[in-house]
């Protein structure tokens, strides 16, 4: 029903930027306010003048007018109103006219934008200028959250991580930069990151608090957390599935895919909390599927996330989801519990993935950053830009030639030590580890050895498992590789291998401390329980 009510409602309280990833809905209303007649029409040329002089105006300020990828933006040195017309109209008008607020009249051949009789009505003896105020509150507030000048798209890896680092602290949670800076460089490497470890050791908490320190909260639908339930067994749950009636009713999932994809600059979070207390494999392949499916074109798309017969006869539906796709804004993240309650992971899940483990916790309490109230640490929003994949084959980057060698010598000699065993790997971990390397060395976030050290750890060393000696001596050949330690004195027949280990680790600087811990711990178990595996 369209009335004044349904019209606050739509516009949202003066606090909230829900639904509004643009200045262009809130200009074109205030500006209709502005100009409207006692019939509620406007002129349309009237009204883009008025619109293109608002931007120029605050261009002139030295001030941005939008966000970097916006036309508007693009063209502001030589904006015209015909840009202005035409953004506005592929955009704001068209949302708000679907809406049922506004439309279009043609009146001795004058183009009229104008507020539909049964709102103005309402309008008319409603105080206008309240409205007015309103909006320009809410196109204050985006401005500073959303686009602050240019400060935060000018900012650098390093600065945002050092803030998200300061934003987690102040919520009373203690993570090193570093595991900061591994989650951020995981996610842009491969969006499917799994968080995995003992229950309680802030593993959903992390990818909340990531998401909040960037702007995408629960509030404002860009985080979303989706507890797994044991009972599912197909992509439904969270895809959505076609009711009795033949009606699709979307899933959580699907849901937060539409809005991904209707706001591109934003990056948005999915945390499928619990991931494997149900079979992956049963209920989320047919995503991981997609996801391997992009590929760039003017931007990353992946294949259609529904065939249209899904829908049956359902219209509406059909054409609302059936164009969607895994967008490059969209980040899935996997909480895992490894106990006798959950299931393992298959190679299928494991190599799309990059798994991080949580296993220690840091129980200290930052007091100083409670005590500093010199500057409140508020989230930032941050364009998607920053997080999102630049490469997804390794032709994309191809003209990184020495970096990408080097990475390869090493993969080829872990490989060859993993044929042995028949868990060696293919192009697509070789190709990820390769885009975290890239990614961390030329953001300046880790040196080369670190960064391989996070992504050889995360990418293959959870594939490996078993009971065979040949798997321990496999490690015991990955051990001596990692920290380059040629002695005679570790032998897959002998038990004292993890003391040996452990011992050289102390006493040495290696090169790849995380792997070697990580192999060291996955020996001395083979050597208590006669098998082996990453999960603790």
């Amino acid at each position: 029903m369209i009335n004044l009510k349904s019209f606050l409602e739509y516009l949202g309280p003066v606090d909230s930027l829900y639904g509004y990833n643009r200045s262009y809905k809130m200009v074109l209303l205030i500006y209709m306010l502005e100009l409207a007649d006692n019939e509620g029409n406007i002129n349309q040329d009237e009204l883009y003048e008025n619109i293109h002089q608002y931007y120029v105006k605050r261009n002139n300020k030295n001030l941005k007018v939008e966000l970097s990828d916006s036309a508007i933006q693009k063209e502001i040195s030589n904006l015209t109103v015909a840009t202005v017309k035409k953004t506005i109209n592929s955009n704001a008008f068209n949302v708000i006219k679907n809406k049922g607020f506004i439309n279009k009249k043609i009146i001795d051949d004058i183009t009229y934008i104008y507020f539909v009789q049964e709102l103005w009505k309402e309008l008319k003896y409603y105080d206008t200028d309240k409205l007015k105020g309103l909006l320009k509150e809410k196109l204050e507030l985006y401005y500073k959250n959303y686009v602050k000048d240019g400060e935060i798209h000018n900012m650098s890896t390093e600065k945002i991580i050092n803030h998200i680092t300061k934003y987690i602290s102040a919520q009373g949670f203690k993570y090193d930069k570093d595991e900061i800076k591994n989650f951020y460089l995981s996610l842009k490497s491969k969006p499917f990151v799994l968080l995995a470890g003992i229950s309680g050791t802030g593993k959903s908490k992390l990818a909340q608090l990531f998401a909040e320190a960037v702007g995408a909260t629960s509030e404002n639908g860009r985080y979303n957390i989706i507890p797994v339930r044991p009972d599912w067994s197909d992509p439904s749950d969270l895809l959505g599935y076609r009711n009795i009636e033949g009606c699709f009713q979307p899933g959580p999932l699907t849901t937060a895919i539409k809005n991904a994809v209707d706001n591109p600059e934003l990056p948005y979070f999915i945390c499928l909390d619990e991931m494997n207390l149900a079979r992956v494999e049963y209920y989320f392949s047919d995503i991981l599927s997609i996801i391997e499916t992009r590929k760039i074109k003017d931007k990353i798309v992946t294949d259609k996330l529904f065939k249209s017969e899904f829908f049956g006869n359902d219209t509406e539906s059909k054409e609302k989801y059936s164009n969607l796709y895994i967008p490059d804004n969209l980040y899935i993240i996997g909480t895992v519990n490894m106990d006798e309650t959950t299931f393992p992971f298959s190679k299928k899940v494991l190599d799309r993935a990059n798994t991080i483990e949580f296993n220690k916790v840091n129980l200290n309490v930052d007091f100083d950053i409670f005590n500093d109230n010199s500057e409140e640490i508020e989230p930032i929003n941050i364009d998607n830009k920053k997080v999102s994949s630049k490469y997804i084959k390794l032709a994309d980057c191809i003209e990184e030639r020495d970096h990408i060698e080097e990475v390869v010598y090493i993969l080829e000699k872990i490989n060859d030590i993993l044929e042995e065993v028949n868990l060696q790997f293919g192009y697509r971990i070789r190709d990820e580890i390769t885009f975290y390397s890239l990614y961390a060395v030329n953001e300046k976030l880790m040196d080369f050895n670190k960064s391989m050290d996070y992504a050889i750890k995360q990418k293959i060393l959870p594939r490996i498992q078993g009971s065979n000696l040949s798997i321990k001596k496999a490690l015991i050949d990955l051990f001596v590789f990692f920290v380059n330690d040629n002695s005679t004195k570790y032998d897959p027949e002998h038990n004292n291998n993890e003391e040996n280990m452990s011992k050289y680790i102390k006493e040495n600087t290696v090169n790849y401390p995380l792997c070697a811990e990580k192999i060291w711990r996955m020996v001395r178990r083979y050597e208590t329980d006669g098998f082996t595996t990453f999960w603790e």
